[in-house]
C-alpha cells in the first residue's frame, strides 16, 4: 500500500483502487516528491463517477457508438436556398439587421483551438499557431486575429472574445499571442479559456499513462468548448454585457467569416436559436460532419457514422442525398444557451479510436503503429436536436471553407494556402483588377494576399483598393 500524507488522497486512492484504476500508482515509489504532486492532482482532476460510467457504456456497446440511429438527408423547409426565390428587399433588410447586431455590440465570438499538429520538424504547435499567409507567412491565430480587429474599428463596437484552448495547447498560445502583443485585440475584450481533457484508455478500460507520473490525456474535441458557453458564470458575463448571439467558429478554417451580416440577420430575423453554415460535400467520403436528421431531429453526425451505403446514395440529380458538410461555423442565441443551461443539458459521449503512446506495466515507453485505445469526444453538433428552430445556411466553398486538416493528405497546408490565394485574387478581379495574359483567378502560379486589416470582404476590397491593378506577379495587399 503506498503512503499518503492526507485524507483526501488516501481516499481518493480508495476510490481509484474500487474502479480498477490503482494501476496509476503502481510506480510511486519511483517519482520524486514533486512528480508525486503531479500525479495526484491530475487523478483528483477526473470525474470518476462519469469515466466509470462511459467505461460501462463502452463495454456494453461492445465499443461502438450508438447504434439504433436512424438517419435521414435534410428535410428541405429549413434550407435557404431551397425555398422560393428571395427578394431583394428580404435580403437588404437582413443585412441591415446584422449590421445593428454588430454596431450595438450584441454579438459575441468563441474560438475553438484544443489542438496540436506536428511542424516538419517533429515538434507539436498547437494547431493555430501554424503559418498559413500565402506570402506573409501570417498563423491562422493571426488571421482570425486581425479579421476581429477589423470588424471592430468596421462597426466601432470590438466583439468580446472567448479563445478556448486544451491543457496541451494553452501555454504555447498565451505565449504566441503575448509575443505579439495579442495582434491588436485589447485583453479587455479577449479572454482565454482552457477546456477540460480526459484521460485516453485502452481497449480493456484502464487510464493509460504517458510517463510514470503522467496521465494520457486528450482533448474533448470543439463540444467541450460548447460546454464552457453553458457555465452560468459566463452566461451572466454575456448577460450584462448585453450579448444576444454568440458566433462559434474553429481555428482551422481561414476562410471563415466572421462578420457575415447576411447570415447574422437571417437568424435573428428568423428568431432561430442555431444557425449553421454548411456547404456541399465534394465527394462521399470526404471527412467532415455531415448536417442531416436523426430519428426525426436535426443534427450533425461525423461522416463515419453513415453506412458506406448512405454515404454514397445519390438524388436524381446525380448529387449526394447526404450532402450537406459543416463548416464548424454556429450562430446561437443566448436564450437558447441559457434554457440548456438551466436544464442542465449534457453533451453525449462519443468514442474515438486512436493511436497513443504510453508506458507499459514495466515502465517501458511503447510507440503503437495501429489504434491502441479510445478517447472521449463531444461533439457541438449533438446541440441542434435540442433546438426547436434550426437554420442551416448554404455557402460556397470557395469562398468560406478550407480547413487545415490532415484528411486532405500531406499537402494540406499547400491546399489552404492556395484556396486563400485564389479567393484574394477573386476580390481583386471583383473590384475591377485585371491578370496578365494566360493568368486566371484559380491559377496557382502566383501567390495573392489581402491583409484582413485591409479588407474583411469583396465589398471592402472594392471600396478601397486603388485602379487600375494588374496582378502580375506575387501580390500582398495592406
Amino acid at each position: 500500500m503506498i503512503k499518503l500524507s492526507t485524507d483526501n488522497d488516501r481516499i481518493l486512492a480508495a476510490k481509484l483502487q474500487e474502479a480498477g484504476q490503482d494501476h496509476l500508482f503502481s510506480f510511486w515509489e519511483d517519482l520524486d516528491s514533486h512528480e508525486q504532486k503531479e500525479l495526484l492532482a491530475q487523478i483528483h482532476a477526473l470525474d470518476l463517477p462519469s469515466l466509470l460510467q462511459w467505461i460501462t457504456q463502452y463495454r456494453k456497446k461492445g465499443g461502438k457508438n450508438e447504434n439504433n440511429k436512424v438517419f435521414e438527408p435534410c428535410h428541405d423547409n429549413p434550407i435557404p436556398r431551397d425555398l422560393p426565390p428571395r427578394t431583394q428587399e428580404e435580403d437588404e433588410a437582413e443585412v441591415e439587421i446584422g449590421e445593428k447586431i454588430l454596431r450595438d455590440g450584441k454579438l459575441a465570438i468563441v474560438l475553438s483551438a484544443p489542438s496540436l499538429t506536428r511542424t516538419p520538424e517533429g515538434s507539436t504547435i498547437p494547431l493555430g499557431m501554424t503559418p498559413i499567409g500565402p506570402i506573409s507567412g501570417k498563423s491562422l491565430f493571426q488571421l482570425h486575429a486581425e479579421k476581429l480587429v477589423a470588424l471592430g474599428k468596421k462597426f466601432r463596437s470590438a466583439p468580446p472574445i472567448l479563445l478556448v484552448t486544451s491543457s496541451s495547447t494553452h501555454e504555447q498560445t498565451l505565449a504566441h499571442f503575448q509575443e505579439s502583443e495579442h495582434f491588436g485585440l485589447s485583453l479587455q475584450d479577449l479572454k482565454f479559456l482552457e477546456q477540460p481533457t480526459l484521460p485516453v484508455l485502452n481497449r480493456r478500460g484502464l487510464i493509460l499513462r504517458k510517463s510514470k507520473h503522467e496521465l494520457a490525456l486528450a482533448s474533448q474535441g470543439h463540444g467541450a468548448t460548447l460546454a464552457k458557453l453553458l457555465d452560468p458564470e459566463i452566461l451572466k458575463r454575456l448577460k450584462n454585457r448585453g450579448i444576444q448571439h454568440v458566433l462559434f467558429f474553429v481555428v482551422e478554417n481561414p476562410l471563415v467569416q466572421l462578420g457575415d451580416t447576411q447570415f447574422i440577420g437571417r437568424h435573428v430575423v428568423g428568431n432561430y436559436q442555431v444557425s449553421s453554415k454548411f456547404v456541399t460535400k465534394e465527394s462521399p467520403d470526404e471527412d467532415i460532419g455531415t448536417f442531416c436528421h436523426c430519428n426525426g431531429l436535426p443534427t450533425l453526425i461525423e461522416s463515419t457514422e453513415l453506412s458506406d451505403s448512405e454515404q454514397n446514395q445519390r438524388r436524381e440529380d446525380g448529387s449526394l442525398l447526404f450532402n450537406r458538410g459543416t463548416t464548424h461555423t454556429h450562430l446561437f442565441s443566448v436564450e437558447f444557451l441559457k434554457e440548456l443551461s438551466q436544464e442542465e443539458f449534457k453533451l453525449p459521449i462519443h468514442f474515438h479510436d486512436r493511436v497513443t503512446p504510453y508506458i507499459d506495466k514495466r515502465g517501458r515507453n511503447i510507440s503503437p503503429k495501429k489504434p491502441n485505445s479510445i478517447s472521449f469526444k463531444t461533439y457541438v453538433g449533438d446541440v441542434l436536436s435540442q433546438a426547436e428552430k434550426v437554420l442551416l445556411f448554404p455557402v460556397e466553398r470557395s469562398e468560406e471553407f478550407s480547413p487545415l486538416s490532415k484528411s486532405r493528405g500531406d499537402n494540406h497546408e499547400a491546399l489552404v494556402q492556395s484556396d486563400l490565394s485564389k479567393l484574394y485574387t477573386n476580390w481583386l478581379m471583383r473590384a475591377g483588377a485585371t491578370q496578365s495574359p494566360g493568368m486566371n483567378s484559380n491559377s496557382n502560379d502566383l501567390k495573392v494576399e489581402i491583409s484582413p486589416l485591409f479588407a474583411l470582404d469583396a465589398e471592402d476590397v472594392g471600396e478601397r483598393v486603388e485602379l487600375p491593378l494588374t496582378i502580375n506577379s506575387d501580390l500582398y495587399v495592406e
